[in-house]
C-alpha cells in the first residue's frame, strides 16, 4: 500500500503553483523533465503529469497530500473515516453486503475501490435526490435552483 502522506511548506506550495501551473499548460502531452544540476532526464507519461498536476495543485493551495495505491486494503476505522461516517455506521453496510469485505482473524479488510465505488454511487445518489428537490422547489415558486 503506498501511503505517502506530505505536509508542504509555504516554500513547497509556491514552487508547486509555479509547476502545476507550467504543468497545466502541457497536460496532453508526455514531458520530458532534468534533474536539476545533473544530466539524468526522465520522462513522464500524459497520465503521470496529469496526477502530479492535481498533486501540485493541492500543495499549492498548503493542503496535505496522500497518494494511495486503489488495490490497497483499508482498516473499517479508516474506510469509514473516508466517507465521513461512524465506525458503527460502517460496519452496519458490511454486514448488510452494500460493500464488499473479507476477514482477517476477526478484522475486516476492505478494498479502497470499493470504498470509493461506494462514494460514487452515494454521491450520484444524493445529487439526483438534490436535483428532484430543486425542481419541485421550482414548481412550487420557492426560488430553489441547483
Amino acid at each position: 500500500m503506498i501511503a505517502a502522506l506530505h505536509i508542504p511548506s509555504p516554500s513547497d506550495s509556491q514552487i508547486a503553483q509555479d509547476s502545476q501551473a507550467v504543468l497545466a499548460k502541457h497536460r496532453t502531452k508526455n514531458l520530458e523533465l532534468q534533474v536539476v544540476g545533473s544530466s539524468d532526464k526522465l520522462t513522464l507519461s500524459v497520465a503521470a503529469t496529469n496526477l502530479l498536476e492535481q498533486i501540485l495543485q493541492e500543495m499549492a493551495g498548503g493542503r496535505a497530500v496522500k497518494l494511495t495505491s486503489l488495490e490497497a486494503e483499508l482498516t473499517s476505522q479508516q474506510a469509514a473515516d473516508l466517507l465521513f461516517v461512524s465506525r458503527p455506521y460502517f460496519i452496519k453496510l458490511l454486514e448488510r453486503g452494500t460493500i464488499p469485505f473479507r476477514k482477517v482473524g476477526k478484522h475486516r479488510r476492505i478494498q479502497l475501490a470499493d470504498v470509493i465505488h461506494y462514494k460514487q454511487q452515494t454521491d450520484s445518489l444524493r445529487l439526483e435526490v438534490l436535483r428532484e428537490l430543486s425542481a419541485q422547489a421550482q414548481e412550487l415558486g420557492m426560488g430553489y435552483e441547483l
